[in-house]
């Protein structure tokens, strides 16, 4: 008996010690992936190499069907189901029309831009331009003339529309946004930053021609005077003054201020309907002064598209006031071209591109 009680014991002792041995080993696998886990990570790479070679093979179906395809915007087109040829030609549907029923349907496509984009139809031998009246911020803005200083911007949404009220209107002739509504298609600009189309003024230039407004002979004389040769504008010539006032007295003057006030050049020219502003100003982004023009249009030529008056009242939400452009009011897209062709030289360049273009439609 005691034999066996010893035994026992030496049992005992064997027994913790191989339990010493697992949880050794155990602390060398512990944050480890088990089996299961390894599993499941084969399965995801494995599945997600097949769908991989699939879209691939895809690829390479859709583009031996569409051997037309020239870019990255058609063969995007092409992997969502336009299995069609849309080009007779190794060129860009968008810069030069491959396509023209595509090319409208994706222009009736909404891009969040609706209210910075011109609007316009043809009625016999007018163009009516539709532009928004409630984007303060924007490129198209009510402003109202104070006396003795410059004007200022109009909340029209909240404050009543008054007379002698005008839309300022800062004009483009060129875009990137090649599917605009008012874009020129075959009016392409190779520009340092980028490809831009015909935009805008452009349309205007082209469409007054089309109704007869804007004679061959004026246009011409437009023509000419772009492709004169310039060697500097306004932007290059002109520059902001700063002036001190030393007899000031405000609340900031007695804490050490002075005040000064900043002579900043502006062009008007006047029409009967409208003015052409060439305004100087700091680049945002840039180095220098900078050119900007603006077409500014009194409120009492303008009319809304449903027949109420525009004046003595708030604007609606996203409301949109149409200006008539015809053979008594031309001037108004002349003037604007000239205004840029004097504004600077890089203006100038892209009004030379402009013409070219248009001359070879």
């Amino acid at each position: 008996m005691p034999a066996k009680r010893k035994a026992a014991s030496e049992t005992s002792i064997a027994t913790i010690g191989f339990e010493a041995k697992l949880w050794l080993a155990a602390d060398k696998l512990r944050n480890k992936m088990d089996a299961a886990e390894i599993l499941v990570g084969q399965e995801q790479r494995a599945w997600g190499a097949r769908f991989g070679r699939a879209k691939r093979a895809r690829r390479v179906r859709l583009r031996r069907k569409q051997p037309n395809q020239s870019n990255a915007t058609t063969r995007r087109l092409a992997l969502r189901g336009i299995e069609a040829d849309i080009g007779k030609k190794h060129a860009d549907t968008f810069r030069h029309v491959q396509h023209p029923d595509l090319l409208q349907l994706l222009r009736l496509v909404p891009h969040g831009n609706e209210l910075t984009h011109m609007e316009y139809t043809i009625d016999g031998n007018q163009i009516k331009i539709s532009l928004p009246i409630t984007t303060p911020t924007g490129k198209v803005r009510v402003k109202r003339s104070v006396d003795g200083h410059a004007a200022i911007p109009v909340e029209c949404c909240t404050v009543p529309i008054a007379q002698g009220d005008y839309l300022e209107w800062q004009i483009s002739y060129d875009t990137m946004e090649a599917i605009a509504l008012s874009v020129v298609p075959g009016v392409v600009l190779q520009k340092p930053h980028g490809t831009r189309c015909g935009y805008e003024l452009v349309r205007l230039l082209v469409e007054s021609r089309k109704i007869g407004a804007l004679s061959d002979e004026r246009f011409n004389e437009l023509a000419q005077f772009v492709h004169d040769s310039f060697q500097s504008g306004i932007e290059e010539q002109e520059q902001i003054a700063r002036v001190e006032d030393p007899d000031a007295n405000t609340v900031a003057t007695r804490f050490g201020f002075s005040l000064h006030y900043l002579h900043v050049p502006n062009y008007w020219r006047t029409g009967a309907t409208y003015s052409v502003e060439v305004k100087i100003a700091a680049k945002q982004k840039a180095v220098g002064n900078q050119a900007m023009i603006f077409v500014n249009l009194p409120v009492e030529h303008c009319e809304s598209q449903n027949g109420v008056p525009i004046i003595a009242r708030c604007a609606n939400s996203k409301e949109k006031i149409r200006f008539t452009v015809g053979a008594h009011n031309v001037d108004v897209v002349y003037d604007t071209i000239v205004a840029f062709a004097v504004a600077s030289v890089a203006h100038r360049n892209d009004l030379i591109m402009i013409f070219d273009a248009l001359a070879r439609l």
